[in-house]
């Protein structure tokens, strides 16, 4: 990047940030205060906490700011009218611009791609993203779980055969085992390295834990057991954000922990809200990685280090293939050591333990990838990690919501960005297109299964485990979910289920139920 090229734009500085755990809060254990105004209270918690960190308060901070980003509202709340205003209000903001990242575990890493969409509009932009989610203490039994799952899940092609988000990342999972050769030895080896990353660092919730081999091996949904899925705490985050015209001014209210560092051209893309609905059971990361290296003028190779988000172990995998080209078999085998080997260059991954060792609060999970990343750099303010002798000149930091919905990537560098590289969609390459599914059937209908899990868990849902979640090929190639059975009788396990095992559609206590053809 020359520096002519980077002068041509208005620079995004990120300046720090601070998180505060559950554990830290004067206020979520207070059972006698509604859950929104613990919210309320937590976030106002974490913005102190940002004050403090740069030695300054919101009465010095406030006539600078002139947009804040909020992240929610949370999901087991009910949509709360002007949400961010309200928050803001709450904070004591006034005079400023009101943005909402909406965008589920990527609103931390989508809300700095709006903070620096922001900047190029107004190069003296002052902007604080900052965020608070309790699915911990805030959750209050199978009615919240049934909601999270009710927001999810299709009404008619999902839910009512026990659709559930894990269950449906193990499927994800199971398509990794058969089509991508990856095994469940590389599950448990990533799921062990990256739980020993955070054995330095008591505010990780799984500190001091080890995994044993009985939970290793006690199933939520096949191949999934608990240590690879991610945790569910309390979690707030909170950061500034500035264009480089206005750094001078902030300099004179706010001591600077380290050297801010400038974020480049980010991407959001989303696919199908409903797991059923998208093609193939695509993930929108596969545009990301390629759009933003594109759009930066950049190699994977140039990228020094990264964070991935990691709700489920597979998902970790499937997105590092997606962003740096590589093949999912590659990725699981590099990940094994928490790191890729992406052209001959290692690159570290997830340093801090991710989002299934560290901190993870659903609406803004990608806010542990903040921290980690920052922790490079000496910006924040309880790393999760030693700061490196050499910090990496490019980061790449992600985002994912939904159930793989919307996936989100943004690079951060020790360097200015040269002005993005754009071209018209139409000009992309087939293979970064997405799809739709359709997966409608009815009784007589006949196809053979793709892939099935064993569900063990399925808490406010409406079909008691365990039974088996079936993806079946319809003739058309299109995917359908089901139930699966033989002679009448429900099956509940998949164990000895043959790969292509061929099923015909039959209406069973009211349903298109999937039904093995000997």
């Amino acid at each position: 990047m020359s520096n002519t090229q980077a002068n041509a734009i208005s620079q995004t500085m990120l300046l720090g940030a601070v998180d505060l755990i559950g554990g830290e809060s004067q206020h979520l254990s207070n059972k006698k205060i509604s859950r929104d105004l613990r919210v309320e209270l937590y976030l106002g918690e974490v913005v102190a906490k940002l004050c403090d960190y740069f030695q300054t308060d919101l009465a010095k901070l406030g006539p600078l700011l002139t947009d804040f980003i909020s992240c929610g509202p949370p999901i087991y709340s009910k949509a709360k009218y002007h949400d961010t205003m309200h928050k803001a209000d709450f904070l004591g903001i006034t005079g400023t611009h009101c943005h909402v990242s909406d965008q589920g575990g990527a609103s931390v890493t989508s809300a700095l791609i709006q903070a620096q969409a922001i900047v190029q509009q107004n190069p003296y932009a002052c902007i604080l993203i900052a965020a608070a989610d309790i699915p911990r203490t805030g959750f209050s039994g199978k009615a919240d779980y049934a909601q999270l799952n009710q927001g999810v899940m299709h009404p008619e092609y999902e839910d009512p055969y026990g659709g559930n988000l894990i269950a449906f990342y193990a499927l994800l999972a199971k398509r990794q085992l058969r089509e991508e050769g990856v095994t469940e030895d590389d599950l448990r080896a990533i799921t062990r390295a990256f739980r020993e990353t955070v054995q330095a660092n008591p505010r990780a919730a799984n500190y001091e834990k080890e995994i044993s081999e009985k939970q290793i091996g006690k199933y939520f949904a096949e191949p999934y057991p608990v240590p690879m899925i991610a945790l569910m705490t309390d979690h707030a985050v909170a950061t500034l954000v500035c264009g480089e015209a206005i750094l001078p001014e902030v300099r004179k209210i706010a001591k600077l922990p380290a050297d801010p560092v400038y974020v480049g051209h980010g991407v959001t893309s989303h696919h199908a809200a409903y797991f059923m609905l998208k093609g193939e059971l695509q993930s929108p990361s596969r545009l990301n990685g390629p759009l933003v290296l594109e759009r930066n003028g950049l190699k994977p190779e140039d990228v020094d280090y990264a964070w991935i988000y990691d709700c489920f172990v597979g998902m970790i995998i499937e997105q590092a293939a997606n962003y740096f080209g590589i093949s999912q078999k590659q990725a699981a085998t590099d990940l094994a050591d928490a790191s890729l080997i992406v052209n001959g260059k290692t690159i570290p991954v997830n340093r801090g333990g991710g989002i299934l060792n560290y901190q993870a609060a659903l609406m803004l999970s990608s806010g542990t990838g903040l921290m980690d990343v920052l922790s490079n750099y000496g910006l924040a303010a309880d790393p999760l990690f030693e700061r490196p002798s050499a910090p990496p000149k490019l980061a790449l930091l992600g985002g994912n919501g939904g159930l793989d919905t919307v996936n989100s990537l943004v690079p951060i560098s020790t360097q200015p960005f040269a002005p993005p590289v754009n071209r018209p969609a139409s000009e992309r390459n087939a293979t970064q297109n997405l799809s739709f599914n359709d997966p409608a059937k009815r009784a007589g209908d006949t196809g053979r299964i793709r892939l099935s899990t064993t569900v063990h868990f399925n808490t406010g849902g409406n079909r008691k485990p365990p039974y088996i979640l079936a993806l079946s090929e319809l003739p058309n190639g299109q995917l359908t979910l089901s139930n699966l059975y033989r002679n009448g009788e429900a099956l509940k396990s998949d164990a000895e289920l043959e790969a292509d095992t061929p099923v015909r559609f039959e209406e069973i206590d009211g349903l298109i139920q999937a039904v093995v053809q000997e």
